[in-house]
C-alpha cells in the first residue's frame, strides 16, 4: 500500500496568470506522481480578455475568445475544480469553495420548464474544503467604479464576456431605436456614446466602435445620418494612454482626431444617471447620453478584502522579489491581484497580460525550486513594449522601447502577438478568418441574444 503523502498545489483563478501557471507546472512536474495540481475557477473556460473590445463591436464571435479549461487539461497533469472561492484560510492552509453557488447560478440558466423538470429534482453539488501545501492566488480583479454616484448602476463595464455581449446588444438597440425617433434631441442622446478611460482598453474599444458605426451600422439604418452619432472619450488624467510610449500617444491622438472622436482629458466623471453623465475638470459639463462604457480602471478582487495581508491602495496583495506573499511561506500572488514593486520603479507593475505571463513563468520556477529545496529566483520584469489597436487595419506599437510601428504594419504585429497567446489552433484559425471577413465584408449589424 502506498501511503506517500502528496504535495498539493492549488491555483485560484484561470486568467492569464493562473492558466499559464497550471500549464507550466504540469510540464515541469509531469513525472512527479507525488504532486497534485488543481486549478479552481468559477468559469469553465479561459477568457482571452485583450479581444473583448472586438466582441463588443461585432468583429469577433464571443465563443472564439474562450477556451474550455477541460480542453486545455488534455495531456497535462492538473485537474480542474469548478466553484466559487468563498474563503481562504491561510493559517489552516485551506480554501473553501461553494460549488452550490455555481449550481444555483447554472440552474437559473437552465430551461427546466421545457423538459418539465421541477428544480428540487436537481441534486445540488456539495461544498468543498481543499487543503494545500502551495497556494497561488491569481483571482484577477474587477472594475473599479471609485464609488462615483450612479456608475456601478448605469455604466457598461468592459471586463467579462457577458459585459462585451451586453455592450454589443445595447449599441445595436440604440441604433434600432434611433432609426424610429423623430425628436432630434432624444435621437442625439441615444446616439451619443461616451467611453470613460483612455487606457488601451478604452482607446481600442472606441476606435472599433467608430468603425462598426460608420462602416456597418449607418448603412443598415436608413433614417440615421452620418453626422448623428457622436463618440466621446473622457479621461481623468492629463493625457491618453498615460503609461505608453510617446510615439504611441502621439499617433493614437492623431488617429482619434481624424476619426472625429471627441477627446476630453483632465475630465473625471463625477456622476452618472440613466440619461446623462456629469464631467468635472477643465470643462465641467453634463453630457446627455444613455451609453457610458466604463474602461477607467481595475481594482483587486473583493475576495481578498477579508485577508489580513499587506496590500496596495487598490487592494492588490503585495509580494516580494520571488512573488511570494510577504510573511507567508508557500503562498504566492500573481496577475491582476498582485502588487509587485520593481526596483527603481515608482509604481507597481501594471495589470496587463504580459506582466501576468512573465510572473507565471517565474512563479513556476520558484515553486519547483521550493519543492526541491533549492534557492528561489528573483522576478525581473522585461518590458516587451506596448501595442494599441486603432480600428480596422491600423495600430501603433513600440517594441522593446525602440522599434516603432504604425498603420498596417502596426496592425499586423498587434494581430500576430494576440494570435500567439490565443489558446487552440482551431480558435486561432477561426479568429484569422473573422479578421479577414471583417476587412473584406461588413460586420454583423443585427442583434443576437447569447446565453
Amino acid at each position: 500500500m502506498n501511503n506517500l503523502k502528496k504535495t498539493k498545489i492549488l491555483i485560484l483563478g484561470a486568467g492569464f496568470a493562473g492558466i499559464y501557471t497550471a500549464i507550466n507546472l504540469s510540464r515541469r512536474l509531469k513525472k512527479r506522481s507525488d504532486i497534485d495540481i488543481s486549478l479552481i475557477d468559477v468559469n469553465r473556460y479561459h477568457l482571452f480578455k485583450p479581444m473583448l473590445h472586438e466582441v463588443a463591436t461585432g468583429s469577433v464571435d464571443p465563443t472564439h475568445i474562450i477556451q474550455p479549461i477541460r480542453t486545455v487539461m488534455r495531456g497535462r497533469r492538473f485537474i480542474f475544480v469548478e466553484g466559487i472561492v468563498q474563503k481562504i484560510d491561510i493559517s489552516k492552509k485551506k480554501v473553501y469553495l461553494c460549488a452550490e453557488c455555481t449550481y444555483c447560478s447554472k440552474v437559473k440558466e437552465m430551461n427546466l420548464g421545457e423538459f418539465d423538470i421541477p428544480r428540487p429534482c436537481l441534486k445540488p453539488l456539495k461544498r468543498k474544503n481543499l487543503d494545500y501545501d502551495h497556494l497561488v492566488i491569481a483571482v484577477g480583479g474587477q472594475p473599479n467604479f471609485y464609488k462615483i454616484p450612479g456608475v456601478e448602476e448605469f455604466a457598461l463595464p468592459l471586463y467579462s464576456l457577458d459585459d462585451a455581449v451586453k455592450i454589443r446588444e445595447h449599441i445595436s438597440s440604440a441604433f434600432e431605436i434611433a432609426d424610429h425617433l423623430e425628436d432630434p434631441e432624444i435621437r442625439k442622446r441615444v446616439l451619443t456614446f461616451v467611453v470613460a478611460g483612455a487606457g488601451p482598453t478604452g482607446i481600442e474599444f472606441i476606435t472599433e466602435l467608430h468603425d462598426w458605426i460608420f462602416h456597418t451600422l449607418l448603412a443598415t439604418f436608413e433614417n440615421i445620418k452620418k453626422e448623428d452619432p457622436h463618440l466621446i472619450l473622457v479621461e481623468a488624467g492629463n493625457d491618453i494612454l498615460p503609461f505608453s510610449a510617446k510615439n504611441i500617444r502621439r499617433d493614437a491622438r492623431e488617429t482619434l482626431n481624424n476619426m472625429r472622436i471627441e477627446i476630453m482629458t483632465g475630465s473625471p466623471v463625477t456622476e452618472l444617471a440613466k440619461n446623462h453623465v456629469k464631467i468635472a475638470g477643465k470643462s465641467p459639463q453634463t453630457i446627455h447620453t444613455n451609453t457610458l462604457v466604463w474602461a477607467a480602471g481595475v481594482k483587486s478582487n473583493e475576495l481578498l478584502d477579508s485577508l489580513n495581508l499587506e496590500k496596495d491602495r487598490i487592494g492588490r496583495i503585495k509580494v516580494d522579489e520571488y512573488l511570494g506573499v510577504i510573511g507567508h511561506h508557500g503562498v504566492y500572488a500573481v496577475g491582476d491581484c498582485a502588487s509587485f514593486q520593481a526596483k527603481n520603479h515608482e509604481f507597481p507593475l501594471p495589470q496587463t497580460g504580459q506582466v501576468a505571463v512573465q510572473e507565471a513563468a517565474c512563479l513556476v520556477e520558484n515553486i519547483v525550486r521550493d519543492i526541491e529545496g533549492r534557492s528561489k529566483k528573483e522576478f525581473h520584469y522585461r518590458e516587451m513594449g506596448s501595442m494599441v489597436s486603432l480600428g480596422e487595419r491600423t495600430a501603433v506599437s513600440n517594441i522593446f522601447g525602440f522599434i516603432g510601428l504604425s498603420g498596417l504594419m502596426g496592425w499586423l504585429s498587434w494581430k500576430l502577438i494576440y494570435l500567439k497567446h490565443l489558446m487552440g489552433i482551431h480558435r486561432s484559425a477561426r479568429v484569422i478568418l473573422e479578421w479577414f471577413f471583417d476587412i473584406t465584408y461588413d460586420r454583423e449589424a443585427s442583434r443576437h441574444k447569447f446565453g
